[in-house]
């Protein structure tokens, strides 16, 4: 089970401290540093214009070079970046609209060709975009099993870094090795709409139903 360690910059003495040890295995000889970028997406607008960036950001962590590889490589898919976002976002409507078919065509109501004439790229293309969806998904699945430690995002204009580690024993370890920044924050109130999970909940519920009133207009 993964946990997530939201560490305060300004209360840092001196830096984050690492356990050491490798976070996946527990080694402690011969660990190299493993560098893992934060890249943060940043965007602004005018009447005119829309302009889309990026800020990237990087931490050095030890691990084993058995495992280091397979973390940076894990930690490259799963960046926040503008086109990685966007791969992965045809990665999940590939899988989506997938089985979506496979619903409807158990249930008689639609054939590859009605899919392959919404998309427009024909039946082959269809079948290859669905191939694409699943690989993808399950290139998305190995990575987060192996992205042992894994920065996620800035949080409160810059001043908390989020860090998932696949380890709990290993978080708990770096809690105490940087006590004092890792003090449990308070988190500020949100708003109904404020909250991630009833966007995600809305669109999963209202995009089927988008789907079918399309394919079927």
């Amino acid at each position: 089970m993964s946990e997530v360690v939201h560490v305060a910059l300004n209360r840092l003495d001196g830096g984050i401290h690492w356990p050491g040890r490798c976070p996946a295995c527990g080694a402690t000889g011969r660990l190299s540093n493993v560098k893992a970028y934060i890249v943060r997406s940043t965007g602004s607008y005018n009447v005119v214009s829309v302009s889309i960036g990026e800020q990237v950001s990087s931490i050095d962590f030890p691990m084993c070079a058995t495992h280091a590889s397979s973390n940076e490589w894990a930690l490259t898919l799963l960046e926040g970046g503008v086109f990685m976002t966007v791969l992965r976002s045809l990665v999940y409507f590939s899988l989506f609209l997938s089985c979506f078919f496979l619903y409807q065509k158990l249930a008689h109501h639609m054939v590859l060709l009605d899919v392959a004439n919404f998309l427009g790229i024909g039946k082959v293309g269809t079948i290859i975009f669905f191939v694409f969806g699943w690989l993808g998904y399950l290139t998305v699945l190995w990575a987060k099993r192996n992205a042992n430690v894994r920065p996620l995002k800035f949080k409160e204009n810059g001043k908390v870094l989020a860090i998932r580690f696949l380890n709990r024993q290993y978080a708990a370890d770096f809690k105490r090795a940087n006590p004092r920044a890792t003090q449990k924050l308070r988190k500020p109130p949100t708003t109904f709409f404020g909250n991630a999970w009833f966007w995600i909940v809305l669109c999963i519920v209202a995009a089927p139903a988008a789907l079918f009133y399309l394919m079927k207009a």
